[in-house]
């Protein structure tokens, strides 16, 4: 189903080796954070319901300067009376389109929580968490959908929710068409029979032929992965799985393309943080960059480096409440500017304890907070990545802006921060 609703956007202020024995070298200064509120604050769209609610992923832009995202709830009730959510447009012109509204299963997917991937003629591709032809009672399923530029939806995977996985996360995609994602449970029902297994990374090539490159066991490779995985011109995939590996506190893994499995870091929970849960960036070097959601000092999460000679170097350590303006466990992975700074945001704490939008400077390790969110007209408790275009940051938050929608929390907005 498509909608062309549109209106104006108000503007209101993540054969296998064993682990290996890695050097964790950290640093184990906090630094505290100088305040950064002079960096020029706007909502471009608070989401009302209709058109959309609580996004739980970032946005993507095409070269007109176009951001497209998802919606994990709103649009229209479809699925046991809950809203199914939906894709919108929000054109350079501040102009937001609701491109399709999920109408559940077994036609349709609900509960998009992932970001989309957009090709060179204009088609958006994205996962839904639940939904399809095989969704029982929200027990299995998920969809793999393409949206053209016309708005019409086609679903190109239906997950069965059993060895090829369940609950889909957000995909890439190569130069050939290729689609490539994880799952976060579902595989194989031995490494966690209540939810049917430890997830999966899989392949949908441009012909719509899946394939499960990877099932996860739990150890030593990890489980339940989440976030963007990392392609690099070889072939190789990585990515983060949050759980699982020597410590149970998660993994750093390389997928190459013969399926086989090596371990780059397991995570202790400790000084290196454990539960990676964002997306992994990786830089010319070859080193990666993310965030943990705990572990670290008060285990309020970590921010990262893992060196391409498999050292970790730990560039914050997350106070939380423990600070006057710290944030607290990142759900979401960061970016990287030509500077080398690395921007992102945390889920919870910051002044108001709505979670924060930060900057970190990799050689200093100095931490500058460029905005607390309230929880109210500016929106609250961001969950997916940033992206950086012309000099401003532009995100979403899962809360505030117009609480009369879902009072009192609000269905969350569409920001940018201009930046000095």
């Amino acid at each position: 189903m498509t909608s062309t609703q549109q209106h104006r956007a108000r503007v209101v202020g993540y054969a296998g080796a064993t682990g290996l024995a890695l050097a964790v070298v950290f640093l184990l200064a906090v630094i505290l954070i100088p305040s950064a509120h002079a960096q020029t604050y706007t909502v471009l769209h608070a989401f009302e319901g209709g058109d959309g609610a609580n996004p739980q992923a970032g946005l993507i832009e095409d070269e007109a300067g176009n951001f497209y995202g998802t919606t994990s709830s709103g649009g229209e009730a479809c699925y046991y009376g809950y809203y199914c959510g939906t894709v919108f447009k929000l054109d350079h012109n501040g102009v937001f389109t609701t491109l399709h509204v999920f109408t559940g299963p077994p036609a349709d997917g609900v509960f998009p929580r992932s970001g989309l991937v957009l090709d060179a003629a204009g088609n958006l591709y994205g996962t839904t968490y639940q939904g399809g032809l095989y969704d029982v009672h929200g027990a299995t399923g998920g969809t793999v959908f393409k949206l053209d530029p016309a708005g019409n939806e086609t679903v190109l995977y239906n997950f069965t929710g059993e060895a090829d996985g369940r609950w889909p996360g957000s995909l890439i995609q190569d130069a050939h068409g290729n689609l490539f994602g994880v799952t976060r449970n579902g595989g194989d029902p031995a490494c966690d029979g209540w939810y049917g297994g430890c997830g999966t990374v899989f392949e949908l090539d441009a012909a719509g032929n899946f394939t499960t490159l990877h099932t996860f066991t739990g150890n030593p490779d990890g489980g339940y992965p989440g976030g963007v995985l990392v392609l690099d011109a070889e072939g190789n995939l990585y990515g983060t799985t949050m759980n699982g590996g020597t410590y149970e506190a998660g993994t750093l893994f390389k997928l190459d393309p013969t399926g086989a499995v090596t371990i780059l870091h397991n995570f202790t929970n400790r000084r290196d943080g454990g539960a990676p849960m964002g997306s992994l960036i990786r830089d010319a070097a070859g080193n990666f960059y993310g965030t943990t959601q705990q572990g670290g000092y008060r285990s309020r999460g970590t921010l990262y480096k893992l060196l391409a000679d498999g050292s970790i170097v730990g560039l914050h350590v997350f106070q939380g409440s423990w600070s006057d303006e710290d944030g607290a466990d990142p759900d979401a992975g960061v970016i990287r500017d030509q500077a080398g700074n690395l921007y992102g945001t945390t889920y919870r704490d910051g002044i108001f304890g709505e979670g924060m939008v930060f900057k970190v400077n990799v050689d200093t390790h100095e931490e500058t907070v460029l905005h607390s969110f309230t929880g109210k007209g500016d929106g609250g408790h961001s969950y997916g990545e940033l992206i950086h275009s012309g000099g401003s940051l532009y995100g979403t938050t899962n809360e505030g802006g117009d609480r009369t929608c879902n009072p009192p929390t609000g269905c969350g907005v569409v920001f940018k921060i201009k930046l000095r």
